[in-house]
């Protein structure tokens, strides 16, 4: 039997790597000018990095051949780089029958670095390599080696705004299911997840690994590369940016070929499930809770001037729990009236109102026919959506093409199947005794029919959408105090006892996922309730389930464990944990700058992330300890602009004339609330009446590294810039700065010791968010300023207390 010699054992083991690797057979839509197989450089570095040596010194003819004379003195100086840098150029070496070459790639520095690929110019040192006799032989050599370094050299699919560009002859270094998601027009949606974790680029890897494919890719093909370019254009440009948790985010987008694909996170399944599914994966009060939530991002998505006008139960997804809007591809920018084809076949589509016109009311109208949809779903089940669909479609008239569209198409009026069941599922509700009968009342269905309206001036905007079904949330939200707030704890198996469930009848209950530098993304429940001692005014603990013991666990189950821990016992007004039972004291809380669910606790000995499900859980978080309550939703900031105080009362009140601030600019995306000291209901925006002693009310940015806390005074006032469309002049405001790792105080609401001298500008994101703060700024202040808080102000201000803030 033959005895192979070093380099040829090793190209024998790279074929072994490939044979256990391949994994492009899943890759859909592949070039033909791309591998079907590839060498992954973390199994390359572990087979091979111990073995350069021995390579390096192969006795072979072609060694022998094309080696330098002096290999053994060469091989000390270039062991290091043969183990690390040059590695992927030594094994491709290898693979094409020229190990010995390396020398001479060394000491040229052409090497595959990781980014960039080599090129015919790079390698034209190799006419006078030893041993390259001919240029027959030195062409051949360069064309398998620009062949194959596309097999050696694998570049990570990233997260950016721009769309990256694979050549045909490289790897996308992604699984692809071998079934479809969901096809189309524009082509085919299929899930994937990445084969190797060093492959996973910037952005991807804080997605948890899971046993199923964590993404997938929308995939366009020849001529609707265009509609891939434009949809992605939306997606970077003014859908991401906005940062809405109920939009469904686009998370990078790429060409390979003549492909374009778009990527997202997978869903867990499609509002159209929740519609015909006989095992949702909401339940009834988790659907209706959020889909206020949902007429809440799209008004934010209208007052930036755009329009979804494809809005389907295909369209919603569930993903973490949470209903998102997705598949953005026929947004319009503006209100066009343009009745392009496009426009016509929208316009057949099921869910689609009679006119032609995209805007505001013609999303209105879509939702309006889900929502009856969702509702006969809850009170009929599955089977009811169904006959309900087959009722619209069997009352067709003649002449007309069959649909189950909401409308009759002569009188554009909705169809009589529309008015009868609402009527129907009005009567049986009235029959029910839970909470359906507190939720479908007469004005519920009267809503539902005013969406449906077949004059659009005469639908209602997403604004009062909202608020409705907001109001008939609140309504309902009185029989058990799992929905809304946790309702899948009721889910995970053997929930722990109920004396540690009863203290969420003192508090909060909410879901989150966990993280502490040790345990990351653990999904848990956190409870925040008052005590009875006197020592210890709230207290967090929280619990989590998991596969694998975390802690101390009880109540053990055949998959796992429920770990409950006490993990911050805390006071407002403590500094350190010295008192009674308290253990762990809170310093501060820190909003995240990205995500409005996400914030971090601050303790006297380290920090805590928790994510919740939904921005309101994460705002009641917060205001637990703070005492401050979020003003409508939160903005997104770009640049502070202030003067710095010096902060001392002497430099203050004696020096201030002689002493020149210097202003303070800082840029960097974050995320701005407007914090009240109470909370308040629909009636403070119509009757500006409060009551309850004096307001405070500031503004918070929260950025990577610092928070700014804006105390807003009585004479306070919001301008806009001049020669900007984007910012936004605060007068008569003190500015204070908080670092990250102390985060916003618990005492933010103590009264403050500076005077109220500062201005400061900030810069948005966009023309429309500066004038949703601008709107929502003089509201909130209208509120307080012509109050009763406005008068015990005032009055508290001519006593003498000039300086004091509320906001």
């Amino acid at each position: 039997m033959q005895e192979f010699v070093r380099c040829e054992d090793v190209r024998l083991k790279l074929r072994g790597i490939f044979r256990e690797v391949t994994l492009l057979g899943q890759y859909q839509h592949r070039p033909d000018r791309c591998p079907k197989y590839f060498y992954s450089k973390q199994n390359i570095a572990q087979t091979f990095q111990s073995q350069t040596r021995e390579i390096y010194f192969c006795s072979c003819d072609r060694c022998e051949q094309h080696g330098p004379i002096d290999r053994s003195d060469r091989f000390d100086s270039l062991k290091e780089k043969l183990e690390d840098e040059f590695l992927l150029t030594f094994l491709l070496l290898v693979h094409v029958n020229k190990a010995s070459l390396i020398t001479e790639f060394v000491d040229n520095g052409v090497k595959l670095d990781g980014a960039s690929f080599l090129h015919e110019e790079d390698l034209s040192f190799l006419s006078n390599a030893k041993g390259v006799n001919s240029i027959e032989a030195k062409d051949d050599l360069v064309r398998r080696i620009l062949k194959d370094q596309y097999k050696f050299q694998i570049r990570p699919l990233n997260r950016n705004k721009a769309a990256m560009m694979y050549d045909e002859r490289e790897v996308v270094p992604i699984l692809d299911e071998t079934t479809n998601e969901g096809e189309g027009n524009f082509g085919v949606v299929v899930a994937f997840d990445f084969p190797f974790p060093e492959y996973e680029g910037e952005g991807f890897k804080r997605f948890i690994k899971q046993d199923r494919s964590r993404f997938v890719r929308k995939m366009f093909h020849g001529n609707n590369v265009r509609d891939g370019e434009k949809e992605w254009d939306d997606y970077s440009m003014h859908i991401n940016p906005k940062r809405n948790p109920f939009f469904m985010e686009a998370l990078c987008a790429f060409y390979h070929g003549d492909c374009f694909s778009i990527v997202f996170l997978k869903a867990e399944s499609t509002f159209e499930e929740l519609l015909t599914s006989d095992n949702p994966k909401l339940s009834p009060h988790e659907a209706w809770d959020q889909m206020s939530d949902i007429f809440g991002a799209l008004d934010c998505l209208h007052s930036h001037g755009l329009y979804h006008s494809d809005l389907k139960p295909h369209n919603l997804l569930v993903e973490s729990g949470r209903i998102k809007i997705s598949d953005f591809g026929l947004t319009i920018q503006t209100n066009p009236t343009v009745q392009s084809r496009d426009s016509i076949l929208l316009a057949r589509k099921l869910y689609s109102p009679p006119e032609l016109h995209f805007g505001s009311a013609y999303d209105i109208y879509t939702m309006g026919a889900i929502l009856s949809e969702l509702a006969t779903a809850h009170i009929q089940g599955p089977d009811g959506v169904k006959n309900y669909r087959k009722e619209r479609n069997d009352e067709t008239g003649e002449g007309q093409p069959s649909s189950s569209c909401f409308f009759d198409q002569l009188t554009k009026k909705s169809k009589g199947a529309v008015t009868w069941t609402h009527k129907e599922l009005l009567d049986e509700a009235k029959a029910l005794s839970d909470w359906r009968q507190q939720l479908f009342t007469r004005s519920f269905f009267e809503l539902i029919e005013n969406m449906l309206a077949k004059n659009p001036r005469e639908r209602p905007s997403p604004q009062e959408v909202e608020l409705k079904l907001r109001s008939y949330n609140k309504a309902n939200s009185g029989e058990q105090h799992f929905h809304g707030q946790s309702p899948m704890v009721m889910s995970w198996e053997n929930p722990p006892s109920a004396s540690i469930l009863r203290c969420s009848n003192r508090g909060l209950a909410l879901q989150a996922s966990f993280s502490n530098g040790i345990h990351d993304d653990v999904r848990c429940m956190v409870f925040v309730y008052s005590s009875s001692s006197g020592t210890k005014p709230l207290t967090v603990a929280h619990f989590s389930y998991s596969k694998e013991l975390i802690n101390h666990s009880t109540s053990p189950s055949r998959n796992g464990h429920w770990a409950i821990t006490e993990s911050a016992l805390v006071s407002r007004k403590l500094t350190k944990p010295d008192v009674g039972e308290v253990r762990r004291v809170i310093l501060g809380v820190m909003p995240s700058h990205e995500s409005s669910t996400e914030l971090k606790a601050v303790y006297h000995d380290g920090s805590e992330i928790y994510s919740f499900p939904h921005p309101r859980d994460a705002f009641a978080f917060q205001q637990a300890f703070t005492g401050c309550f979020v003003y409508k939703s939160p903005f997104h900031a770009i640049t502070i602009h202030y003067p710095k105080d010096t902060r001392t009362w002497f430099n203050r009140m004696i020096m201030r004339p002689f002493i020149h601030t210097q202003p303070e600019i800082h840029q960097g995306s974050g995320q701005l609330q407007l914090w009240v000291d109470r909370e308040l209901t629909e009636e403070h925006s119509t009757t500006k009446r409060m009551t309850g002693g004096a307001a405070i009310m500031k503004i918070v940015i929260f950025d990577a590294s610092k928070a700014f806390v804006i105390s807003v005074s009585l004479e306070a006032s919001a301008k806009n810039v001049p020669g900007s469309t984007t910012s936004v002049k605060l007068c008569h405001v003190a500015v204070t700065e908080e670092s990250e790792d102390r985060g916003v105080p618990l005492t933010v609401l103590e009264e403050d010791d500076y005077e109220p001298n500062q201005h400061v500008n900030i810069t948005f994101d966009g023309h429309a968010d500066r004038k949703r703060f601008m709107s929502d700024f003089k509201s909130l202040h209208d509120i307080c300023t012509t109050s009763e808080i406005g008068h015990a102000l005032r009055n508290r201000h001519h006593r003498g207390r000039a300086g004091h803030v509320y906001a």
